[in-house]
């Protein structure tokens, strides 16, 4: 698979866990929905600055974006648990963002 249709399938995947529209990354991205759609189909190749205006828009470190490594298949499962945290109480997120903080702590320990 050429890289920018990997790049666009994982844009499109985080958008909808998102639960984004096209229109709504081009919203915050400051893009053309319709640009936003043939960078999805891998059918441009963004710059540097489109790419990073993406990133931020679907709040990930540009080198998370660019990041093509094995755990691909959970990037929607993570969206997923971040966009119904956000539903949760601040008493729920803060005990969420500690046993997320655990889980990496112990992963790092033990691998």
């Amino acid at each position: 698979m050429k890289l920018e249709a990997m790049l666009g399938r994982k844009i499109q995947q985080i958008r909808k866990s998102l639960g984004l529209s096209q229109e709504a990354l081009a919203n915050k991205s400051d893009l053309h929905p319709t640009y936003i759609g043939r960078i999805e189909r891998g059918e441009v190749s963004p710059t540097i600055n489109v790419l990073n205006k993406i990133a931020n828009s679907l709040g990930l470190p540009l080198d998370n974006l660019l990041s093509f490594e094995k755990e691909k298949e959970s990037i929607p499962d993570f969206f997923e648990t971040i966009t119904l945290s956000q539903k949760a109480s601040p008493k729920y997120l803060d005990l969420i963002k500690r046993v997320l903080k655990e889980i990496i702590r112990w992963e790092k320990e033990n691998r």
